[in-house]
């Protein structure tokens, strides 16, 4: 087999942000199958279709960025229409809802079987939100260190539940591309080790290429393909090098602490021409990074009870 006719899996990674659209409208393209990084979801195929308005769809849809997934429905909607195969593929998520399923019927812990995969998601997913809700009890009540090694914490099991997610993800993405020449994979920014997963499942016949569908705007902001946050880079170390220690963990966690507060999350449609997002990513992340651990130590004492609006107005004034 030549290289011309090797299969082409593109990851397109990206955050769920309506800037993101037209970029990764370009990369969609080219290819014959688009599978997307949500469970399945009531009414999917029916807005594909037309059978139902997008907005029909949205109204039976927990979605935490609205704008972001009605525009992504209509840019969708366009591929379907001209012969592309979409699905909606994420099986942790999927697992997930049936467990929250299982329970709201009366269903307990101690019913779902040991060494299942519904045990394994379970078990997952309780530990990192267990992790998670030690890290908010800490942010309240605990002194700066116990609050970084909570946040530290959070990320080892966080890293956990990635791991299965990607896992799960590229056993049923192996599944789903033998057909089809080109997939485009949407995914988060944070599963980097999806393409090692799918690499490790997938013959040297397929082509894989990660890709950041905000590279262009990355670069230009920043010269850089793309920029983690503090806190996704201590995630991702953990996910890669779960053994290895080191005192910069200590500060990616004390700065994940302050880019935290001071990142917008609100979802800003009203100048999307700038890339508001992904600009605003940029410099926060380059205004923390330069923070030390008795700068966000300090910087947290004064912004950890106030709302992210607040923090911002505290934090530039400290800059002055």
């Amino acid at each position: 087999m030549t290289i011309k006719e090797k299969k082409q899996i593109t990851i397109g990674y990206c955050t769920h942000r309506m800037e993101s659209i037209p970029f990764a409208a370009e990369l969609m393209a080219s290819h014959d199958i688009i599978l997307l990084e949500d469970p399945p979801t009531p009414g999917f195929e029916d807005m594909l279709t037309s059978e139902i308005t997008i907005e029909q769809y949205l109204q039976n849809t927990d979605t935490e960025y609205p704008e972001f997934t009605r525009g992504q429905c209509q840019l969708i909607r366009g591929e379907y229409q001209q012969g592309k195969k979409i699905f909606q593929v994420e099986p942790f998520i999927e697992i997930l809802l049936k467990i929250h399923e299982f329970f709201a019927d009366g269903g307990t812990p101690d019913q779902i079987v040991p060494e299942t995969l519904l045990f394994n998601v379970y078990q997952a997913e309780k530990r990192a939100t267990g992790r998670l809700l030690e890290f908010y009890k800490a942010s309240m009540h605990s002194g700066f260190e116990k609050i970084v090694e909570a946040v530290k914490n959070f990320a080892k099991a966080d890293a956990d539940r990635f791991q299965l997610r990607d896992k799960l993800r590229a056993q049923a993405i192996e599944k789903l591309v033998t057909p089809f020449s080109s997939v485009y994979v949407e995914s988060g920014e944070i599963h980097i080790a999806l393409f090692k997963e799918l690499r490790k499942r997938l013959n040297s016949e397929v082509s894989i290429k990660p890709c950041f569908v905000m590279e262009s705007v990355y670069k230009q902001l920043s010269g850089k393909r793309h920029i983690f946050s503090p806190g996704d880079i201590l995630t991702l170390h953990y996910i890669f090098h779960p053994q290895l220690e080191s005192p910069l963990l200590d500060i990616l966690a004390s700065r994940s602490l302050i880019y935290n507060k001071l990142l917008e999350k609100d979802e800003m449609i009203n100048s999307l021409d700038s890339n508001p997002h992904t600009r605003n990513e940029v410099e926060t992340i380059d205004k923390v990074n330069a923070l030390t651990w008795d700068d966000c130590k300090y910087l947290f004492s004064q912004i950890r009870m106030v709302s992210s609006t607040k923090a911002r107005e505290i934090f530039y004034r400290t800059q002055r």
